[in-house]
């Protein structure tokens, strides 16, 4: 590791004297930095302080989704209940009631869940009894995901309180308005289809 101890001056440059240490001896080295260089990296420093200091999170465009994706959150959390399925859940449920025997990996692609949660997901609906899985007959090494009875009942419990939370997201928007937004929101999911029907989960 590298320590520096002295910055000084050093004609037309910094002459910088640092420790390097090893896990058996310590050297004392020296490095030359030439001023232009050296002013060119103080610029880009108060350069960057300043942009820092200027910088507004309501310009930025991740953070604007997080909050957006945090109020449809809190929405469905209102409408559904604490003693619903959460909204990666319900996602789930009705992406296998829609596509009986999916895969794992095509439930992947069909809610957007990365495969590691969506298999953490998925064990805790296996342990309440609302999914089922079982190896496919096509690939032995590949899961078939089914909902269960059990799993019904809560997504259809739960899917007239999904349908009032999607709607309230978009309440204060006009019909044209509403549609442009949620193109942009395909758009930016990655997803160019255009929306069609209500708004999903």
């Amino acid at each position: 590791m590298i320590s520096p101890i002295l910055v000084r001056p050093a004609g037309r440059g910094i002459a910088t004297e640092a420790l390097y240490g090893t896990n058996y001896s310590v050297y004392r080295i020296f490095f030359y930095v030439p001023f232009a260089s050296w002013q060119a990296v103080a610029m880009k420093s108060d350069e960057l302080t300043e942009r820092v200091r200027r910088y507004s999170l309501s310009n930025a465009p991740g953070h604007l989704l997080r909050r957006c994706q945090q109020r449809a959150i809190d929405l469905f959390v209102e409408e559904v209940g604490e003693d619903g399925p959460t909204p990666r859940q319900f996602a789930i449920l009705l992406s296998v009631f829609q596509n009986r025997g999916v895969s794992q990996t095509d439930l992947v692609h069909a809610t957007g869940i990365d495969r590691s949660t969506l298999a953490e997901i998925l064990r805790r609906l296996v342990d309440r009894g609302q999914i089922a899985r079982a190896r496919t007959k096509k690939d032995q090494r590949a899961n078939a995901v089914e909902i269960t009875p059990e799993g019904e009942a809560i997504l259809f419990s739960a899917f007239e309180a999904m349908e009032r939370a999607q709607a309230r997201i978009l309440e204060d928007f006009d019909p044209d308005d509403r549609r442009r937004a949620m193109a942009v929101l395909a758009q930016l999911a990655g997803d160019g289809r255009p929306p069609s029907g209500t708004a999903g989960t």
